[in-house]
């Protein structure tokens, strides 16, 4: 009879003890969903866009050397290499850097000449000479020398220069200027729909950030314009050029995601 007594006690302990169990575990599982899927909680976002303005402290150009000529290589790639050189130089002279000079291509072309095709002939083509293009990236960190670096390797024999960009060397500090005004505008925002929706604002769950790009900068040509700086005045002094950095705006956009007590 005790026996008895005993199997029922312990057979009620042991269902007290699994149905614990199960509540536990169904709780638990409950928690671990929410903290895992946010969609599990009421949520809203809000959207910020934050601006700066720099003015760019860094220029950057190309400039190119074409040669032209028969079909003796060895001589127009001494020509090219010559004059390529000698602007280099020029740069170097003036105070550019050695790791603000970097040569960025290097092309050998032939040039055809092609014939009729006669019935059932088709000469093959012939090359009567070749063509040496030879392409250099500078980098300008005195702004107030940009206009006259431009003139400068055209009157050393560049024939071919395009590309010039203002930059700013270290944007950090203007991101991060942007990223602030682009929170505090969410912010701003997610307290005035939490009051215009009457709750109370919950904590931030998530951040997401977007950048944005800057104005493509341009160049202002000073007296004679671009045909005279190729060309050179009457005494075959360089045109020298105006230059306009302007300023360079960078735009970072957030979106805050809030919780909703």
């Amino acid at each position: 009879m005790m026996d008895q007594q005993i199997k029922n006690i312990l057979g009620m302990v042991l269902i007290g003890v699994l149905v614990v169990a199960g509540i536990s575990a169904i709780v638990l599982t409950r928690v671990v969903y929410k903290s895992t899927d946010p969609s599990s909680s009421r949520t809203f976002s809000v959207n910020g866009e934050g601006e700066a303005f720099a003015v760019p402290d860094i220029a950057e150009f190309s400039f190119g050397v074409i040669s032209q000529g028969g079909v003796n290589l060895d001589a127009l790639q001494e020509d090219n290499v010559k004059k390529t050189n000698s602007i280099i130089a020029y740069l170097k002279e003036q105070g550019v850097k050695d790791e603000d000079i970097k040569t960025s291509g290097y092309n050998v072309n032939p040039q055809y000449q092609y014939f009729e095709c006669r019935i059932g002939v088709c000469p093959p083509p012939k090359i009567t000479g070749y063509e040496i293009n030879q392409q250099v990236q500078v980098k300008v960190r005195d702004l107030t020398k940009a206009g006259s670096f431009l003139s400068g390797v055209v009157s050393k024999g560049a024939n071919n220069v395009s590309g010039l960009n203002f930059t700013i060397e270290d944007p950090m500090a203007v991101q991060n200027e942007a990223r602030k005004e682009a929170i505090e505008r969410a912010q701003s925002q997610a307290k005035e729909v939490a009051k215009a929706g009457g709750f109370r604002l919950g904590k931030l769950i998530a951040i997401q950030e977007n950048g944005g790009g800057a104005p493509v900068p341009y160049m202002a040509y000073g007296r004679g314009g671009a045909e005279d700086m190729a060309m050179g005045s009457a005494d075959n002094k360089a045109i020298e050029l105006s230059v306009a950095p302007g300023s360079n705006e960078v735009i970072i956009n957030v979106t805050l995601v809030y919780e909703i007590k």
